[in-house]
């Protein structure tokens, strides 16, 4: 009899405490439920946040970029300006040289008087290519003779078409452009000179 009392209160107790366990398990279900549930939405903020973060991050990208664009565009305005100062200081230079070179003529051509004396060389029995080295030649006689005038004129040409070649951040055009500055304050008489020049050992780096 207490083998039999004692199965039917085991037999009790165990299902309750089995009753017990299922609604523990069903309490610790809703609970991690409830727990996934708020990770979810913490993984949402944090994605929306995430998401905002690189909203924000294109639109400093963007003000980056622009300011970049604006920075070079500053910089090469800059470099612009300074450029254009030294070529003008020198286009000034050039051209008080060529003015004091004028007043030494009495006809105020000091570089027609110069052609006129090498044209005087010139050999019409002689074919093209012989008259062309002739020329040379002469000129460089006629330049040893004014060397200390035209020797200041030839260097200054040479340094302002330099610093329009060797100018990185110009494009070809943008070289042109100021190359035809310079050629507009040249007669033709001085063109003439510069292509003599030009072919002479005088005029090897300008060429």
């Amino acid at each position: 009899k207490f083998a039999q009392f004692g199965n039917f209160i085991g037999g009790i107790v165990g299902s309750i405490w089995a009753l017990a366990g299922v609604i523990l398990f069903y309490v610790a279900l809703n609970e991690q439920r409830k727990d996934f549930k708020n990770n979810q939405n913490a993984f949402i903020l944090q994605a929306e946040a995430l998401k905002q973060q690189i909203e924000q991050f294109n639109i400093q990208k963007d003000d980056i970029e622009s300011s970049r664009k604006i920075y070079e565009e500053q910089n090469k305005t800059l470099r612009i300006q300074q450029f254009e100062s030294n070529f003008y200081s020198l286009l000034d230079v050039y051209l008080t040289i060529k003015t004091n070179l004028n007043n030494l003529d009495k006809n105020k051509d000091y570089f027609k008087s110069l052609f006129d004396d090498l044209n005087l060389k010139y050999n019409p029995k002689l074919n093209i290519i012989e008259n062309h080295i002739l020329m040379v030649d002469e000129f460089v006689k006629l330049y040893y003779i004014n060397r200390g005038h035209l020797s200041h004129y030839f260097k200054c040409f040479y340094r302002i078409i330099k610093i329009i070649d060797s100018n990185k951040s110009f494009s070809d055009e943008e070289k042109a452009f100021y190359s035809k500055i310079l050629r507009s304050q040249l007669t033709d008489f001085e063109q003439l000179l510069l292509y003599y020049n030009s072919h002479s050992t005088y005029g090897y780096k300008v060429r």
